[in-house]
C-alpha cells in the first residue's frame, strides 16, 4: 500500500478520535482564575495542586489553586446582580443566592445591593481562602487572578489567534496565488491544531495559556511543511518524484523537532514546570498529527487536483 494513502486513512481516524476531546474540553486556571499562594514552611510538603519548589534557608512553594464551584458562581451571581440593577430589573432571586452564598444579609435598596454584590463576592472567596490556608503548614501569602482578569485574557488571546489567521492567509494567498495551493496549506494549519487540542484534552489536559503558545508555535510547524511541498510540487516537473523528495526533508524536520521537543517536556516534567510540559506535550502531539495532515491530505489533494492548477 502507498505510505501516504496509509497516512491519510490514519488522519481520517485520528481526526475523529479527536473531535471526541474538542468537544469535551475544559478551560484551565488562566481562563477561570486562580489563587497563588506562597508558602514558606520549615519542612517539605505536596501538593494535590500545581506547584513550584524552591529551596534556600526554608522551603518555599508557589501553589495555583483553582477557584472552587462556590466561588465562581458567586462571581457569576455579582455579576448578573450588577447587570440586574443597572437595567432596573427584579433582582430579588439573585440577592437570595448570593446571602445564601455568603451568609450576609442586607436591604434591597439599591445602592446598598452596588456594594452587596463586591462584598458577598470578596466573603466566598475569603472563607475559601480561609479553608485552604488551614491545610498548610508554614506561613502563606497569596494573590488572587480573578475571573474578570481571566475574561480579559480570553479576549485578548481570541484577538491574537484573528488577527494571526488574517495575517497567515494573506501571507500564503500573496506567495502562491492560486486558490488550491493555499486552502491545501491552510487546512494543514488548520487541522493540526484542532486535532492536536482535541487529542490534548483526551489526556485530560485543560485549555490554558501555555497551551494556546504551544498552538501558535505548531501552527508555524504545519505551515512551514505544507509551504515546503507545496513549493516542490510546483518547481519540480516530476510531480510523484517532488512529493517523494519533499517527504525525506520533511520527515527529518520533524525527526529533529521530536528529539528537541521531547527534552524540553522531559525537562518539565522533571522539574516541575508546567509551562514547559504544556507546550512540549502539544507540539510534540502536534508534529505526529502534522505528519499525517502533510503527507496524507495533502499529498491526496494535490494529486488529485494539483496539476490542474500548476
Amino acid at each position: 500500500m502507498d505510505i501516504h494513502n496509509l497516512l491519510l486513512k490514519i488522519f481520517i481516524l485520528v481526526l475523529i478520535v479527536s473531535l471526541f476531546g474538542l468537544f469535551n474540553i475544559k478551560l484551565g486556571k488562566d481562563f477561570e482564575g486562580y489563587i497563588l499562594l506562597t508558602i514558606s514552611s520549615e519542612e517539605p510538603q505536596t501538593f494535590k495542586y500545581p506547584y513550584i519548589e524552591r529551596k534556600a534557608d526554608k522551603y518555599i512553594y508557589e501553589v495555583s489553586v483553582p477557584l472552587s464551584n462556590e466561588v465562581k458562581q458567586a462571581y457569576k451571581l455579582k455579576t448578573e446582580l450588577i447587570q440586574c440593577l443597572k437595567k432596573q430589573e427584579n433582582c430579588e432571586s439573585i440577592v437570595k443566592n448570593l446571602e445564601s452564598l455568603s451568609g450576609l444579609t442586607t436591604n434591597n435598596s439599591t445602592s446598598e445591593l452596588f456594594k452587596f454584590a463586591d462584598i458577598s463576592y470578596n466573603k466566598v472567596l475569603e472563607n475559601y481562602i480561609e479553608l485552604i490556608k488551614n491545610d498548610i503548614k508554614g506561613n502563606a501569602s497569596y494573590n488572587i487572578v480573578s475571573p474578570a482578569l481571566s475574561e480579559k485574557l480570553i479576549s485578548n488571546m481570541t484577538n491574537v489567534f484573528i488577527i494571526s489567521s488574517i495575517l497567515v492567509i494573506v501571507i500564503v494567498f500573496f506567495l502562491f496565488r492560486k486558490v488550491l495551493f493555499s486552502i491545501n496549506i491552510l487546512l494543514s494549519g488548520f487541522f493540526d491544531i484542532i486535532i492536536a487540542l482535541g487529542i490534548v484534552s483526551l489526556l485530560g489536559f485543560e485549555l490554558s495559556l501555555t497551551l494556546l503558545i504551544g498552538l501558535l508555535v505548531l501552527l508555524g510547524y504545519a505551515l512551514d511543511t505544507s509551504i515546503l511541498l507545496t513549493s516542490k510540487y510546483i518547481i519540480e516537473k516530476d510531480k510523484n518524484k517532488a512529493i517523494e523528495q519533499a517527504f525525506q526533508t520533511g520527515l527529518s524536520m520533524v525527526s529533529t523537532s521530536l528529539i528537541s521537543f521531547g527534552i524540553i517536556f522531559l525537562i518539565g516534567y522533571l522539574i516541575k514546570i508546567d509551562f514547559l510540559v504544556n507546550i512540549a506535550a502539544v507540539v510534540l502531539i502536534g508534529l505526529i498529527v502534522d505528519v499525517l495532515v502533510s503527507w496524507g491530505l495533502n499529498v491526496y489533494i494535490l494529486r488529485k487536483y494539483g496539476e490542474k492548477y500548476v
